[in-house]
């Protein structure tokens, strides 16, 4: 299997990007990822197509070649061409989950699952299975998954804890929303050190639904009995206790940080940090940067 870059907890939270939010809560961001600079992060699906799970796991998919791996194999489409070589594969919009479009980028989901939108020429098309020489079954199955966040009294925190783990380890992922049947890329979340909550997401609606779909948005995030959903436009110090319930967040489609060592970590009891341990932390991180660049500086 080939070496990813995976990065560990506190270098992960350091380079991933950290920022003070009201309240005592922090912000974590994917890598390399700027709200605001479109340029830092990648948005598919403008043409208003409905194949929204396709352009949020484009996204995904995209951010974790560019950031997560040593040596995309060749002939892998890259950054914008992920989406347009997807869409290249058929003859009619299709509906799915993000987590099968992970899997057939890797090369390990039956070509059943796209039956009946199949361009008739897709096997001469050349397309899918990139990794297949790169991950065993086994490998792909845990670094492409998703997460249902259940019904359980943990369901919302267990449903944070991933998605903190997902971001302090710089990957981005998607969320489904099964009520609207439509899914967002999620580039960045807030959380509460207190109740290890997700306080709001920071993500992008290629499909418009919700939010317009130029830019990316901070959503904020509240709890509807023991699951999270997206409230609306995110707001300081509003709650907006009790509207949208519908929009719950059921599924987080995962690429990268594997579901074995994201369930470890969620089934821990590990305390995320604090914010006052990220700032040392990011002082140390600093320190180390400023020793770096001094030693290579030319006598």
């Amino acid at each position: 299997m080939k070496k990813r870059i995976i990065l560990p907890l506190s270098f992960g939270i350091i380079l991933s990007g950290i920022s003070s939010v009201h309240a005592g809560d922090f912000t974590l961001f994917a890598a390399g990822v700027d709200p605001n600079d479109p340029a830092s992060y990648y948005n598919a699906d403008q043409m208003q197509t409905p194949t929204c799970w396709a352009a949020a796991g484009s996204n995904v998919v995209a951010h974790w070649q560019d950031h997560h791996v040593d040596s995309v194999p060749a002939g892998t489409p890259t950054g914008t061409d992920v989406y347009s070589s997807f869409l290249s594969l058929y003859s009619v919009p299709a509906g799915g989950k993000s987590d099968k479009f992970y899997q057939w980028w890797l090369g390990y989901y039956p070509t059943e699952y796209f039956e009946g939108t199949l361009k008739d020429n897709w096997q001469s098309l050349n397309i899918g299975g990139y990794y297949k020489d790169v991950y065993t079954y086994a490998e792909a199955m845990d670094t492409a998954w998703y997460h249902y966040t259940g019904n359980s009294d943990y369901s919302a925190r267990y449903a944070s804890r991933a998605i903190y783990y997902a971001l302090s380890n710089g990957y981005s992922f998607a969320i489904g929303i099964p009520s609207l049947a439509h899914a967002f890329t999620v580039y960045g979340a807030s959380f509460n050190p207190e109740t290890e909550l997700v306080t709001s997401l920071y993500l992008c609606d290629s499909g418009y639904v919700v939010f317009p779909k130029d830019t990316m948005h901070r959503a904020r995030v509240n709890l509807n009995g023991n699951k999270l959903y997206i409230a609306g436009i995110y707001k300081e110090d509003d709650e907006l206790i009790g509207s949208h319930t519908s929009r719950v967040i059921d599924n987080i489609y995962f690429l990268g940080n594997t579901e074995t060592d994201t369930m470890n970590f969620v089934w821990s009891g590990e305390a995320i940090p604090e914010p006052s341990a990220f700032g040392l932390l990011a002082g140390v991180g600093a320190l180390v940067l400023v020793g770096t660049c001094r030693r290579r500086r030319p006598q």
